[in-house]
């Protein structure tokens, strides 16, 4: 064999380790990202209820009364913060439910003291009854509760009484309605001003029906139920608030594009109203 095969033979043998030693070279290990778990909320409501209803020995309905709270569940993965404020709510809803209970645990007894109800038992449509229903609604960081409280105890007419929780999210506490502004006494003296525009342009006979001196009651807007919605406020007086019970329940709606400046630009980023002014977190 001469020198020249040999040579390219070398050179061959070469060639071929080199692609033998680049193909067997370990290459980078492509880094696995573990599949994405699906994360939903760390905790949201629910509405529960708590009912029970009270016979005779004969089996005829009493009395019964069923009453709605809403609890804020959490998730596995919620933190601490969300657990505090989980606590917190709950315990102002069981405040709300034991309160209702004091008048539910006795209503059995003093239906059996009502000579009208024995004489139409088997009738039905005579019993005594105390019904709250809850309805939650969430503005930006503002959570509101309102209650809807439906009695009849054997008087002349059943009673209506309504009234609100507040919960501030970004706070975890209850609030009253006016912290939601960041000037809270404009806030109530824009919408006290707006509640009462509202009343003077209503029916004349409906005003008519309004007590003297009502305006001080509606000042006080605060302290009856009120509910913020996605768009507007919800005031609401019960019976006997504003005027007679032949006068109801008077329900008031405020826009919140009539309560721009009263809100401020804080109240606004509370209702998820507005963005929060960056220049202002800079600051």
């Amino acid at each position: 064999m001469n020198i020249k095969k040999i040579i390219s033979l070398m050179l061959c043998a070469g060639i071929c380790f080199a692609l033998i030693s680049c193909a067997n070279e370990e290459l980078p290990a492509e880094e696995i990202q573990p599949p994405e778990e699906e994360t939903g909320p760390a905790y949201w409501f629910e509405t529960t209820e708590t009912s029970d209803k009270y016979s005779d020995d004969e089996g005829h309905l009493l009395a019964s009364y069923d009453y709605q709270i809403i609890v804020m569940k959490t998730a596995e993965q919620a933190d601490e913060a969300v657990l505090a404020m989980a606590e917190h709510f709950n315990a102002g809803m069981l405040e709300v439910l034991n309160s209702q209970l004091e008048t539910g645990e006795e209503l059995g007894q003093w239906a059996s003291f009502d000579e009208r109800l024995s004489s139409s038992l088997g009738e039905g449509d005579y019993y005594y009854t105390d019904e709250l229903t809850a309805e939650g609604t969430q503005a930006g960081d503002i959570y509101s509760v309102c209650f809807n409280n439906y009695s009849y105890m054997g008087g002349a007419h059943p009673g209506q009484t309504y009234f609100s929780r507040i919960f501030d999210l970004s706070r975890g506490e209850y609030i009253d309605p006016l912290e939601v502004a960041d000037d809270p006494e404009l806030f109530r003296a824009t919408v006290t001003d707006l509640l009462l525009d509202q009343i003077q342009h209503l029916d004349p006979e409906i005003l008519s029906g309004y007590s003297d001196g009502y305006e001080s009651t509606v000042a006080q807007w605060n302290s009856r139920s009120v509910c913020f919605g996605e768009d507007r406020m919800t005031v609401i007086f019960s019976e006997y608030e504003l005027g007679p019970y032949a006068l109801g329940t008077q329900i008031f709606e405020i826009q919140y594009d009539e309560l721009t400046e009263a809100l401020g630009q804080g109240g606004q980023v509370k209702l998820g109203l507005a963005q929060p002014d960056s220049t202002a977190d800079n600051q």
